[in-house]
């Protein structure tokens, strides 16, 4: 398993991937993070609760939480304004929090 040679650099989070993206990822996730490695094993989500909870359902020990800072993206591609995505980031923060250890 390549997470076990990242491990053994003393590296000290692996993101293992987005866990919303397929259940084969999240399988994998899964099978990560009770590897007994010594990194803290993350998931990389979006500012959506789906995201959240099925980084969540891998057991992760964190979140990177990405939340788009583009003008562009928040207008052309969310349909929202930023003090939306800045609420929202709030909200799933505190989701996070009070699911992680």
């Amino acid at each position: 398993m390549i997470a076990h040679k990242i491990d053994s650099l003393g590296v000290d989070i692996i993101e293992a991937g987005s866990a919303i993206t397929s259940d084969g990822e999240r399988a994998s996730i899964k099978e990560i993070t009770k590897a007994g490695l010594n990194a803290q094993i993350c998931s990389y989500c979006r500012i959506k609760k789906e995201d959240i909870d099925a980084a969540l359902s891998c057991d992760v020990a964190s979140i990177h939480l990405v939340v788009p800072v583009s003008d562009l993206h928040i207008q052309q591609k969310l349909k929202k304004d930023r003090e939306s995505v800045r609420e929202l980031a709030v909200e799933m923060t505190d989701l996070m929090q009070n699911h992680m250890v």
